[in-house]
């Protein structure tokens, strides 16, 4: 069991779903959209909760934007590859 928890806690680095939901979490929780004097601190402590810093939205959207990028190349290399093979 153990065995397979660190095989998909070492894939959440490749799935960009994760840098989707981490800059969905910076957007909508950011303390200075929260209104009420007592969401500013709820706000904080939901994104310490799931470890996902403010500053790092940019971040966010390079990786994204880079694992797009990388995951159309080795769609179109692989497509190329098998087009090659059929008559």
């Amino acid at each position: 069991m153990s065995i397979c928890s660190q095989y998909f806690v070492g894939l959440q680095w490749i799935c960009p779903l994760k840098y989707a939901v981490n800059l969905m979490y910076v957007l909508n929780f950011k303390p200075s959209l929260c209104e009420a004097p007592g969401e500013a601190a709820l706000c904080t402590r939901i994104l310490e909760s799931v470890n996902v810093n403010i500053d790092d939205k940019w971040e966010y959207a390079g990786i994204l934007f880079g694992l797009f990028i990388i995951y159309r190349t080795l769609a179109v290399w692989v497509l190329k590859k098998r087009a090659a093979t059929v008559f």
